[in-house]
């Protein structure tokens, strides 16, 4: 045998790497190329980082997954630093055969697999979010802490109606007020009052904050907007959407709102339901589809019937085409006809293109 015959060593072309998340460790699953996936292993975060950057040195390419969730993207973009192909992917149930049977080895074991087939095309496979940049991440934040504030005002406005309630004072609307506050110091004991002073407290700060929160955001939005579309609603669904450049048409845009009609067809026989609501809530929020479905539209967008009429919005025949369906389901039908003009604006084309550069009057 001629001992001068070199060694080569097998180079591993891909290593894909299914992550479930918890505080304290990761059960990490780890597939070499096109082999079976490996038994789960626990590592402690600090641990895990130093593990993965030795993969990488051991293969061409490494492809990590973990769920979306309360650790943010910040691991991603870790390990993303370290050299790794990172998808951040949409959390679901992984008891794909309904046995009732969940763990944290069984639910990475299959987060793996998934991410094999979608490394080899198959793109339904797994659910990808999009990690945004730090910068995005943050602009982001800012426009839910409105949403938070919002929440938390509701919240101290029904704690304290419904302490006056039962002491039997009906106070509506807006209680901590001057002419309901002087009636509820007039009526009720000192128990009830000392909470109350204490919300009110809290409402007077929140509502501060909130209105400069508020006027910080509007001020941010474009000079030129959409006919009928406000700074503040302009501001908060970029934020949201972060890029609209990155979806590829008007149906990927009306998945993400979340307005896409469920479907029970077979055969012959088609039937379409209610939205699916597989999407982001804060979106459906913002746009409002119960409102179209009432019919009160923009009143900028009412008074220019060119221009409505160029949108596709205000017509009779768009409600009409659902006579058999709900308002609610009229409203889902347009508020999906608006996001995907919206995507087709960004786009330079479209109907909407024309209105984007017009002034909200």
């Amino acid at each position: 045998m001629n001992a001068n015959i070199p060694t080569v060593e097998n180079q591993i072309d891909i290593i894909k790497i299914a992550i479930d998340m918890h505080l304290k460790s990761y059960r990490v699953v780890r597939q070499l190329d096109f082999s079976a996936p490996q038994p789960a292993q626990r590592f402690e975060p600090a641990k895990f980082y130093p593990w993965l950057q030795k993969q990488i040195a051991h293969a061409r390419r490494v492809g990590v997954c973990y769920e979306a969730g309360c650790f943010g993207y910040e691991p991603a973009r870790r390990m993303q630093k370290l050299g790794a192909e990172v998808r951040v992917i949409a959390p679901q149930d992984w008891d794909e055969q309904g046995k009732g049977q969940v763990n944290d080895q069984l639910d990475a074991s299959v987060m793996c697999r998934r991410l094999s087939d979608y490394l080899c095309g198959h793109r339904k496979a797994l659910s990808i979010v999009h990690i945004p940049t730090p910068e995005e991440a943050a602009r982001r934040a800012q426009g839910r802490l409105r949403e938070q504030l919002r929440r938390h005002l509701a919240r101290m406005r029904a704690m304290g109606r419904s302490l006056l309630l039962q002491r039997e004072l009906v106070v509506k609307g807006r209680w901590w007020t001057a002419a309901n506050w002087q009636r509820i110091e007039a009526q009720m004991p000192a128990w009830v009052i000392a909470p109350l002073e204490l919300w009110k407290k809290i409402i007077a700060v929140t509502e501060g904050e909130l209105a400069a929160l508020e006027a910080t955001l509007a001020a941010a939005a474009p000079k030129q907007l959409f006919v009928g579309e406000g700074e503040l609603s302009h501001e908060l669904i970029a934020r949201e959407l972060i890029d609209p450049h990155r979806f590829k048409n008007g149906r990927q845009v009306g998945n993400y709102f979340g307005l896409c009609p469920s479907e029970s067809s077979s055969g012959e026989r088609r039937r379409l339901g209610a939205i699916t609501k597989h999407g982001s809530p804060r979106l459906r929020r913002l746009i409002d589809p119960a409102r179209l479905a009432r019919g009160h539209l923009p009143a900028a967008v009412s008074r220019d019937a060119t221009l409505a009429k160029r949108a596709g919005l205000g017509r009779r025949q768009d409600f009409r085409r659902g006579a058999q369906e709900s308002h609610r389901g009229a409203g889902a039908a347009t508020g999906r006809r608006s996001v995907a003009d919206r995507h087709r604006a960004h786009q330079g084309r479209g109907p909407w293109a024309g209105l984007a550069s017009r002034r909200l009057s």
